[in-house]
């Protein structure tokens, strides 16, 4: 399937600010929805933890700060085999912890659920 991203920091009341990685996996077996979950982590651990960069404002125009406590994958698996939701629910609960305990990552995959014919 073809990766669809977007990025949107959003800062909360408590001054914690995070980042989120929106993906949407559609098509492949385990194998490719393995390859697609590491490069979604990555990608969102990447943005996270790029060194803090100030805002600035300019010709008008004001542009954020750039500096994330967390990041946020939140991948949506339309596959009909649930690949990548299973890539995700084979890993070791240590490994899936270590994202959010070690890099301060969440992970989150959803699936809508399949009608089954009458």
């Amino acid at each position: 399937g073809v990766p669809i991203g977007c990025r949107y920091g959003v800062p909360l009341r408590c001054r914690l600010t995070i980042v989120f990685e929106g993906k949407y996996f559609e098509k492949g077996g385990i194998a490719v929805a393995q390859r697609e979950l590491v490069s979604q982590t990555y990608q969102a651990f990447f943005y996270r933890a790029l060194p803090h960069v100030p805002g600035k404002a300019s010709g008008g125009k004001i542009s954020p700060a750039w500096d994330y406590d967390y990041a946020c994958l939140l991948a949506y698996d339309a596959s009909e085999e649930g690949a990548l939701k299973a890539a995700w629910d084979s890993l070791p609960s240590k490994v899936k912890g270590g994202f959010w305990d070690g890099a301060s990552v969440y992970v989150m995959i959803v699936r809508g659920q399949i009608d089954q014919p009458a």
